[in-house]
């Protein structure tokens, strides 16, 4: 029982320290149908990331690469010539019926099913890209949702806020473990293998120096970059803080709409430091971060004391308060 009480006790903790106590979202109709609206643009928006796709897997498919693959085990009662045609139009048409009818569960695990397959597609092809994993999970996330009632009207019980939300947590917390990943392999690069990691003072500009010469592109910010290696220790540590505190600003609505425009800069940076476009990314940070229908309207003041490592150093102070009095 003692490890139980201690369990729900740090439960409790993490989750004030989190929300700072006040809840994700309100129960409105209002921020339902928004909602309702939110899910719609991502299927939609689904869409345009199928074309790009099916270019690639297209040419691949036709001897693009010097050795031989094989494709996961669903795929191959198709024929090569059938391929694209067949998954580009199971995509399709699960993401538009989800798009019209998002109240109704069928078309949203439909829509699951298709997408998966076809971007798995890609990854059985020698190659695995992220581009399509947030949006998956975000599909995932959705497709636990219950059927509407039958007006097919949501039903203003936060069911459509907190499936926006949970997508909202699982996408920021794949930047805080990419904000993990950078400082644990950059500990292991300095503490096993001896180099210097990008954390260091010339850490980026080398990194951006070694990109330069790896693809033979000239970015705009490279140089830059490279020959001030003070500025790529800055952004370094600013997109490190940005990947940490994602997860945080999912549950404090009044972030959502800085950390969204912040991580977009993030990316924006980086592909004019090294010509690495990360587009599906931003264009999902634009939906279900900037345009957040779950996000709360805060002052200059409240935001700054909700910043990931503000609020929680003001809690922990209340905690210690709170025993002193005791």
């Amino acid at each position: 029982m003692r490890i139980l009480r201690t369990a729900a006790n740090i439960e409790d903790l993490a989750w004030r320290l989190l929300t700072r106590g006040r809840p994700l979202w309100d129960e409105s109709p209002g921020s339902e149908q928004r909602s309702v609206a939110t899910a719609r643009l991502l299927y939609a928006s689904g869409l345009l990331l199928l074309l790009p796709i099916g270019l690639r897997i297209e040419r691949l498919s036709e001897g693009g690469l010097p050795y031989p693959v094989a494709l996961i085990r669903p795929l191959t009662w198709l024929p090569p010539s059938a391929l694209v045609p067949a998954l580009a139009g199971m995509a399709a048409a699960g993401l538009l019926a989800a798009a019209l009818w998002p109240q109704r569960r069928p078309t949203r695990v439909f829509a699951l099913l298709a997408t998966t397959l076809w971007a798995s597609t890609q990854y059985s092809l020698g190659t695995v890209s992220h581009g399509w994993h947030p949006w998956i999970w975000c599909y995932v996330a959705l497709a636990w949702l219950p059927d509407s009632d039958r007006q097919g009207e949501s039903k203003p019980r936060g069911d459509w806020c907190f499936a926006i939300w949970l997508s909202q947590a699982l996408f920021m917390l794949s930047y805080s473990m990419a904000g993990l990943w950078k400082v644990q392999g950059a500990c292991l690069q300095r503490m096993v293998e001896g180099q210097l990691s990008y954390l260091h003072l010339t850490g980026l500009s080398q990194q951006v120096a070694d990109r330069v010469l790896e693809s033979g592109v000239s970015p705009w910010l490279g140089h830059l970059v490279i020959e001030t290696p003070v500025l790529g220790f800055v952004l370094i540590w600013a997109a490190i803080y940005l990947e940490f505190g994602a997860l945080a600003a999912a549950f404090r609505p009044e972030l959502h709409r800085l950390w969204g425009a912040l991580l977009i800069s993030m990316h924006i940076g980086i592909d004019l430091c090294m010509n690495l476009p990360f587009r599906s990314a931003v264009l999902l940070l634009g939906i279900l971060m900037i345009g957040s229908p779950i996000a709360r309207p805060a002052s200059a003041r409240e935001v700054s004391l909700s910043l990931p490592g503000i609020a929680a150093l003001k809690a922990l102070r209340g905690l210690r308060q709170n025993e002193s009095r005791r």
